[in-house]
């Protein structure tokens, strides 16, 4: 659960806990990465969504926004469009 918005505690004290702990004890991290794998190897999907989350990064949400139709342009307001304009410049070898 996040804090409220506008809460002013912003000590995050397991955040400082915890790379002592790992300081003191260097060899746990890679028995918890370990551990992690092998639960991934055994099939559990969180551990899997961990590891994939982690080496490839979490997917960006997208938008669905089929609802909205883009408006309708004449001919003349596509050619008046400046980035239309600077792909016809660039059609002609110009920048």
């Amino acid at each position: 659960m996040e804090r409220p918005i506008g809460s002013v505690n912003r000590q995050k004290p397991f955040n400082d806990a915890l790379p002592l702990a790992l300081r003191s004890n260097p060899l746990a991290l890679r028995r918890i990465a370990a551990r992690l794998v092998e639960r991934a190897e055994e099939g559990d999907q969180s551990a899997i969504r961990e590891i994939a989350g982690r080496l490839d990064g979490k997917p960006t949400q997208m938008n669905d926004r089929r609802d909205l139709t883009p408006p309708e342009l004449t001919d003349v307001e596509l050619l008046a469009r400046p980035d239309r304009m600077i792909c016809a410049n660039a059609s002609v070898g110009l920048s």
